[in-house]
């Protein structure tokens, strides 16, 4: 009897079954499909759904903004963290706490021209030891009034810390994310709802499924466990859950995990991660405002979505996610409406923020029991970790996730990537088999 493939994870699932006509069992640990990519529908009052963990397509050329297309739906070019090119709308803003300070992505501060500078070097010439970004620009002589926008730019970014960022994974990684998405980042209008609807569509799925055990001493016939006891049989297994879910023992594995996989899942980081969601009675900030890159303050980058919804998205990772997850829902909240305050108070009106406010809402990412974070980060000491995590275990054990990604971990279009990567590899190893017997 030949058993199912049992994968953990969607778009792997998706390849297998639509494309390939494999049959497959999807188990899911939470109660929904999706993981990270995940929708509010109520809080914003006008049927608007909101994105609480995934959000943009990162270049509309990979295969998540090929889907988009397909499917329709329409997006919005709201910005562009990482290119600096002067032909495009300014839609970027930066915020410098200490300074009482906001300008434009393209302002003529000479510190800030220096850090673009310093970038573009980094990228064409990273360095030859493992320092960490931030040593890295001190020696390079960034003055100390930009350390805050590098970290809450760059490092917040990519879900770390400027000290704890390396310096050479960031422009390995940076110039492949570069190169693969293109220029812009798009929001999704009517959300990523379809895009979940189309790969789940005609799946077998076990929800409420969170693996516990995966036996594959025999590799023709691997037990997979719940925490219930509960097992399936399958014949081959893709796995793509969380980093820390790896790297914090949730799953047994028999026989264990090689050691250089366990390197590889040890030498990555996931720091804390979440978004702090605030409405409004009206809108106090400049339209074209889509991103505010806030230095030395509680919440280092928050959105806006246009001249029609009141609402603003705090995005926290980091130091700065793990501080605000320790602290009361309101409070944290509260934080981030008096630093809203801060960046668009005036004389007349000190307090915009406090005076417009009506409601809040947090995803905390970092207490999510099958995620527990943002997302993995190029870290000091984690070179060659995403190649040892991404190789398949014989032609059983098969991996994918924004973790294994080499060019675009920390996105859905990298998640995506690395799902049919692992579909590749599965069907790979099918063939060798076939043609060994």
């Amino acid at each position: 009897m030949q058993h199912p493939v049992v994968i953990v994870g969607l778009y792997a699932a998706h390849v297998l079954q639509k494309e390939h006509n494999i049959p497959v069992e999807l188990v899911e640990a939470a109660d929904y499909v999706g993981g990270r990519v995940k929708q509010d529908w109520k809080f914003s009052g006008n049927g608007r759904p909101i994105e609480i963990g995934g959000e943009l397509v990162h270049g509309e050329n990979n295969m998540l903004g090929k889907m988009v297309r397909e499917l329709g739906l329409d997006t919005a070019d709201v910005f562009s963290v990482f290119q600096v090119n002067t032909s495009r709308p300014e839609y970027e803003y930066f915020y410098l706490g200490r300074e009482r300070k906001l300008f434009g992505l393209h302002s003529d501060d000479a510190d800030l021209q220096h850090l673009y500078k310093l970038i573009g070097e980094l990228e064409e010439n990273p360095p030859k030891g493992d320092v960490s970004f931030m040593q890295w620009l001190v020696d390079h002589g960034l003055p100390y009034r930009m350390l805050g926008v590098a970290d809450a730019l760059y490092a917040k970014t990519w879900g770390t810390t400027v000290d704890k960022l390396s310096a050479v994974q960031f422009a390995v990684e940076q110039a492949a994310a570069n190169e693969e998405e293109g220029e812009g980042n798009l929001q999704v209008k009517q959300s990523y709802a379809p895009v979940i609807q189309r790969l789940q569509k005609d799946l077998k799925i076990h929800l409420n499924w969170p693996v516990k055990k995966i036996d594959y001493t025999n590799p023709d016939a691997i037990k997979v466990t719940n925490a219930r006891g509960e097992t399936v049989l399958a014949s081959q297994v893709i796995i793509t859950v969380s980093l820390k879910v790896l790297q914090e023992g949730d799953i047994q594995f028999v026989p264990s995990l090689p050691q250089d996989k366990l390197r590889g899942i040890a030498g990555l980081r996931m720091d804390a991660g979440m978004k702090i969601f605030a409405k409004f009675n009206k809108i106090f900030w400049q339209e074209k405002h889509h991103l505010v890159i806030c230095a030395d303050t509680f919440v280092p980058q928050f959105w806006t979505y246009g001249k029609d919804v009141p609402i603003v998205t705090g995005f926290v990772t980091g130091d700065q996610a793990a501080a605000a997850s320790a602290l009361p829902p309101r409070q944290a909240a509260d934080s981030f409406i008096k630093q809203l305050d801060a960046v668009y108070g005036t004389e007349s009106n000190p307090r915009p923020a406090t005076d417009a406010f009506v409601d809040f809402m947090i995803q905390d990412w970092t207490k999510q029991p099958y995620v527990r974070g943002s997302y993995s980060a190029p870290s000091v000491g984690g070179n060659g970790c995403r190649e040892a995590l991404a190789k398949p275990i014989g032609r059983s054990i098969f991996f994918g996730g924004e973790a294994t990604s080499l060019s675009a971990a920390a996105t859905i279009h990298g998640a995506m990537a690395t799902g049919q990567r692992a579909a590749e590899d599965l069907l790979k190893a099918r063939q060798q088999k076939v043609a060994k017997l």
